[in-house]
């Protein structure tokens, strides 16, 4: 938890402002996965901060939604062409991809457990977590 705060305020996602009574606060939560070797033997542990986008309001805290990922039809189609034409192919993992799609809505989050500062909230700069459940 403390690498995934720390990548995310290298990387700007979000800017710390303090709490008002007028704006819509949205409650965070901590998303937690252990990743397994074969033989059960725990290789590493993830976590991931996500918004409650399900708290906001459509017309006040967002307009239009957007997901910037790609369909399973486009990846299916594109490894159908690289089979036919005899390519290489190969998977990568970005780390903290979605941090590319900037957001014109003011959306604010409190603070994860654990990383709380009194009287303080987190406005994002860029659509991170908050692309989540719509």
């Amino acid at each position: 938890m403390k690498i995934l705060i720390a990548t995310l305020t290298k990387l700007q996602a979000w800017e710390i402002v303090p709490q008002n009574s007028v704006i819509n606060v949205l409650d965070s939560t901590w998303a937690l996965k252990s990743k397994r070797y074969q033989d059960g033997k725990i290789r590493k542990f993830k976590a991931k901060f996500c918004c409650r986008g399900d708290q906001q309001v459509q017309g006040f805290d967002y307009f239009d939604t957007f997901m910037p990922v790609v369909s399973w039809n486009t990846v299916i189609i594109l490894q159908i062409i690289s089979v036919i034409l005899g390519l290489d192919t190969k998977q990568v993992d970005y780390t903290c991809a979605f941090l590319h799609l900037s957001i014109t809505e003011d959306v604010y989050v409190h603070m994860p457990r654990g990383f709380e500062d009194e009287g303080k909230v987190f406005t994002l700069r860029v659509a991170t977590i908050y692309k989540k459940l719509f």
